[in-house]
């Protein structure tokens, strides 16, 4: 996933379900300067969703 938020930062971050910042991120990576901070909060995105992700699954396990 990090190598797809790379190459492209707004399907990486639509994937995870956040549509309507991947929106914004794909209007930002359309303009070169926008491409890099495009790709770093895409990297949040996806650090943040697995998180939440790995949360979730421990309370899950929980008795």
């Amino acid at each position: 996933m990090y190598i797809l938020a790379l190459f492209l930062p707004w399907l990486a971050v639509m994937l995870k379900g956040r549509m309507v910042t991947g929106v914004v991120l794909l209007l930002l990576q359309l303009t070169l300067i926008g491409w890099l901070p495009a790709t770093a909060v895409a990297f949040f995105v996806i650090n943040d969703e697995n998180k939440k992700q790995a949360i979730e699954d421990a309370l899950a396990k929980r008795p």
